[in-house]
């Protein structure tokens, strides 16, 4: 009896591979000789969970898998455009929010991945709308912005040209950003941390009438942020950063610094440091390990001021000193 309990149990088992084999057959066939299809023979045969999806519900799976395929055969990339996730979403299945699931969401990344060749990004935290920029899908194209003053493309936009006339700051998003095709014309820009900071060089390069950008990163460098910093260095322009004397603030000067090896850390010094330092009553583990992530010869003269004194310094105290740099270096370009 224990011989034929044994033996049925052998069987079921192949029986559910065999079971599993039709499975991924069936959706081998029903994508060849499309976009999608080496994508899907390489996930089946090689990703651990597929028969753990395929005996828990094997419908739904299915289900899921022809959608990844069919939007991984009609990405926007391939037409040179962008679209909406939500818009995308609908298009493919009928509902806007389809790839905002788990599995779904993780499937399309992956297949973006392969069949793009995506290269890991350098910041993970933008990993995903990274990815999906790439294959011409946009999660949000208008909450996704930065502030800006007076950068212009080197073609006319005149939405842009009358901003930029008049020295006005404003918020452009990743809408704006892919209605650029054009390179931007070439300057200095000044990239500040913080927006009240922004505001008031806004102000200052009106008086002057100065023929430099300038950029507000708003505390944290988002995915529209990069883009246009992309864009800047390759239309050759001089970057430049400054930011709070803080742990948060030394690791965002880090992170641009290692992607833009010309950026000029405009600002960080010791001496600045003594000059607008704020002593802490208590500063955290955790804030006081950011530091050592810190490689930056200019950036670690500041860490070490922060642990040395257990002090912060905020960039609001040196508006004058950015204000009174900035002339210097127009006085010698005009010289």
């Amino acid at each position: 009896m224990n011989q034929s309990l044994i033996y049925s149990r052998k069987e079921l088992k192949e029986l559910r591979t065999l079971e599993l084999d039709e499975f991924k057959d069936l959706l081998l066939e029903s994508f060849q000789n499309t976009k999608a299809y080496d994508w899907l023979n390489y996930y089946l045969s090689t990703d651990r969970y597929v028969k753990k999806y395929f005996e828990h519900d094997s419908k739904t799976y299915q289900s899921i898998i022809e959608n990844v395929c069919h939007a991984i055969n009609q990405l926007p990339v391939y037409q040179s455009r962008f679209e909406l996730m939500p818009v995308f979403s609908q298009n493919i299945t009928k509902n806007p929010h389809y790839f905002d699931e788990d599995l779904p969401r993780d499937l399309l990344m992956r297949g973006i991945e392969y069949y793009l060749d995506y290269k890991e990004s350098t910041f993970q935290s933008l990993k995903v709308i990274d990815i999906l920029y790439s294959a011409g899908i946009l999660k949000d194209d208008l909450s996704n912005y930065c502030y800006v003053c007076h950068i212009l493309p080197q073609n006319v936009y005149p939405s842009w040209q009358g901003f930029y006339d008049a020295y006005e700051p404003w918020n452009m998003n990743l809408y704006n950003m892919n209605a650029i095709k054009d390179k931007f014309v070439p300057s200095d820009v000044f990239i500040f941390e913080n927006p009240s900071v922004f505001r008031m060089m806004c102000d200052f390069i009106k008086r002057q009438r100065m023929n430099i950008g300038l950029i507000c990163s708003n505390g944290q460098i988002n995915f529209c942020t990069y883009l246009l910093l992309d864009k800047l260095i390759d239309s050759e322009c001089q970057l430049y950063y400054a930011g709070d004397f803080d742990p948060e603030g030394l690791i965002i000067a880090e992170k641009l610094k290692q992607r833009y090896k010309d950026l000029i850390l405009f600002g960080y010094s010791a001496l600045l440091f003594e000059r607008i330092k704020v002593q802490q009553v208590e500063i955290s583990t955790k804030r006081l390990q950011m530091l050592n992530q810190i490689k930056t010869p200019d950036l670690q003269t500041i860490a070490k001021c922060i642990k040395q004194e257990y002090a912060f310094g905020y960039q609001e105290g040196l508006i004058d000193f950015y204000q009174v740099e900035i002339l210097k270096m127009k006085e010698l370009i005009t010289k």
